[in-house]
């Protein structure tokens, strides 16, 4: 801007690019092309656009610094040239310099005549061999005036002045090129998974929770967090797909080997089951072992005791039944099968087993004949006569035993149900490869180990999720509203991050607790790397990641707020909000 004093009588004309200026004594001075406002100046000045891009054929990093650099010397001065820089987001621009002074911005390698505008980098990949970032500058004059002295009377003549120009050009530096480096885990800090949480992600198709192969869990370069949940200890998660949940009763608890059957009326109900009508066709597999004699009172005479691991029809008049049977005065455990109908009992005992011991039973069952395998094998088969047919209940079938008087102390690690009648081959295929490819009939399948020997791609139905979290790896992000006073707002954009490998701390700004102070400052923050906190450029680590004295590499944060769900707290969506819960 200019500064002019004329003097006389005469009349002036006076151009000076890229702006006119008229003057005629006592009237007023009107430049064109100027602002009077960076708010202005931001919507009118023409932005300069550039990008910088990168192809490499191995993963890599590449860190840069992109800087002004002066290229000639001029009358105007720093302090009056302002710079704003965006960068591209899809179609969107984001603010990464806010309008700024060149003369504030930090020297670049100590030279005066070099200021960095931005840090950034290009992050490449086998899936994103080929990066580019791509930025918006605008830079001008600011509306101050500026004194190029004084020139004296004019006299019959013109003055011309020759306008003053700043000139630069947008130079980058690479600061830092890491070969070979997977972003997922050498670039940021990977989710740490709790023993009791399974990793998933979420089939956008099917619009339900899979369980995630872990090494293709999350990926930040497309925004993909990881997810993990934790299962509700109460219910036992249904395989099959059919949402067919276990419900976990008395003295039954899972463990490392399987669901733990110990003691009196110990079952895990089967809702699902309960108005099921299996008619004539039935088959059932397990995997259980016995891990001590059955106790308490007699089943089947003065020395037998018995152990029931699992019943169809659980009524007194009608039941199909699979149980260990332990003779006191043999001292020998067998396998007993069979069914009870109308007061009679139509059974047959397979060949002794040992303690401690695994057996994989399958029991099958076509109304006239029912059968029994031990790993694979036919061991024994029954006539039925009368033929016999599964009652439809009312209330609901179990696993287990529900007979209080009847101690017991079994393992089973694995239940499946069918509505069919299996083939041996079936049979022997479910106990070499743990699994049928037919999958018809099949109504339940549970796999009683601990959730995460859930097998990927598994589906979690919402029924039998406890709580949902997500990971923040530890970050910095870029300052943008540093030093405002109480006056004054800033408009919302989107926040700049950057990851932080390990537990160390690379976020410029420092921050120390000052919550006494009279003023009412909570806290004290200095930047010491740029002289001074810097919108745009200064970096500020998230002290969320700084745990008293503890630094953290991420920590887990729950997707919804707590609820209550059937007596039960949990983190789960469209559950009635917890108000009130006392913890003991």
């Amino acid at each position: 801007m200019y500064k002019i004093i004329l003097t006389g009588d005469k009349e002036n004309e006076l151009q000076a690019n890229p702006f006119e200026l008229h003057l005629k004594e006592k009237n007023e001075i009107n430049l064109e092309k100027t602002y009077t406002s960076d708010e202005e100046a931001l919507a009118k000045v023409p932005y300069f656009e550039f990008s910088v891009e990168g192809k490499y054929k191995t993963s890599s990093i590449i860190k840069y610094n992109i800087y002004l650099e002066e290229i000639e010397e001029s009358k105007i001065s720093r302090e009056l040239v302002k710079v704003n820089l965006t960068k591209m987001a899809d179609e969107d621009e984001l603010e990464v310099l806010q309008t700024t002074k060149v003369s504030e911005l930090s020297l670049y390698n100590e030279d005066e005549t070099k200021r960095i505008l931005y840090e950034d980098s290009l992050i490449f990949s086998k899936v994103k061999p080929n990066v580019a970032n791509t930025y918006r500058l605008r830079s001008w004059v600011m509306d101050t005036v500026s004194d190029f002295g004084d020139y004296g009377d004019i006299e019959g003549g013109s003055l011309i002045i020759e306008p003053e120009t700043y000139k630069f050009r947008i130079n980058v530096a690479v600061e830092e090129l890491e070969q070979g480096v997977n972003p997922q885990t050498e670039y940021v800090n990977p989710p740490v998974l709790l023993d009791n949480m399974i990793p998933v992600i979420y089939d956008e198709k099917e619009e339900r929770w899979v369980k995630a192969d872990e090494d293709n869990w999350y990926n930040y370069e497309e925004k993909r967090w990881a997810n993990a949940v934790t299962l509700d200890n109460s219910k036992v998660l249904d395989l099959s797909g059919n949402n067919n949940h276990g419900v976990i009763r008395n003295n039954v608890t899972i463990t490392e080997e399987g669901a733990e059957f110990k003691g009196s009326s110990k079952t895990i109900n089967l809702p699902a089951l309960k108005e099921e009508t299996f008619g004539n066709t039935f088959s059932a597999v397990f995997k259980v072992k016995i891990n001590e004699k059955p106790a308490g009172t007699p089943c089947g005479g003065d020395s037998t005791y018995c152990d029931a691991f699992f019943k169809l029809g659980n009524t007194a008049s009608a039941n199909l039944f699979v149980q260990f049977l332990y003779n006191s005065e043999s001292n020998v455990t067998y396998i007993q099968f069979g069914t009870y109908y109308q007061g009679k009992a139509n059974t047959h005992l397979a060949k002794e087993i040992k303690y401690n011991q695994w057996y994989e039973v399958a029991m099958v069952f076509d109304g006239s004949e029912i059968r029994l395998y031990l790993n694979g094998d036919l061991q024994a088969k029954k006539s039925l006569n009368p033929k016999f047919e599964i009652p439809k209940l009312s209330s609901e079938y179990y696993l287990g035993d529900n007979v209080a008087s009847r101690n017991g102390n079994h393992t089973m690690s694995k239940a499946q149900i069918y509505k069919r009648v299996l083939t041996d081959d079936e049979v022997k295929e479910i106990y070499n490869n743990g699994s049928l490819k037919n999958k018809s009939g099949l109504l339940i399948d549970y796999d009683f180990k601990k959730g995460n020997e859930i097998k990927p791609d598994t589906p979690i139905d919402m029924n039998i999720i406890n709580s949902m979290w997500v990971w923040i790896p530890r970050y910095k992000y870029r300052i943008f509203n540093a030093n405002l006073t109480g006056g004054e707002t800033t408009n919302e954009q989107e926040i700049e991050i950057m990851f932080e490998k390990g537990t160390q701390t690379t976020g410029t700004v420092k921050c120390v607790d000052n919550i006494n102070n009279s003023d009412g400052t909570s806290e004290t923050c200095e930047d010491k790397t740029n002289g001074e906190i810097k919108n745009g450029i200064s970096t500020y680590t998230h002290p969320a990641f700084t745990f008293g004295d503890k630094e953290l590499t991420g920590f887990w944060y729950g997707k919804f707020e707590d609820g209550i769900e059937s007596t039960n707290l949990v983190i789960k969506p469209d559950v009635i909000p917890n108000k009130n819960k006392t913890l003991a």
